[in-house]
């Protein structure tokens, strides 16, 4: 199982300021990337459509990807 299940549990867990930077990306993502949809993938937050995976949020120690 996976360390987060959920992509708010995976961004919540992150050290701050990092979540905010997490939060604010996260919203692009979902107001822009039409049709995608989100979910833990490869241990990180993954968007894709339909089966194809289309972008990542990955946390690092003082920044994110």
């Amino acid at each position: 199982m996976p360390k987060h299940s959920t992509v708010d549990e995976y961004i919540a867990a992150m050290s701050q300021p990092l979540r905010d930077a997490a939060e604010q990306t996260r919203r692009v993502v979902d107001e822009y990337l039409e049709g995608a949809e989100s979910t833990i993938k490869w241990a990180h937050p993954t968007w894709s459509i339909g089966k194809k995976p289309v972008c990542y949020l990955k946390a690092a120690t003082r920044h994110v990807t």
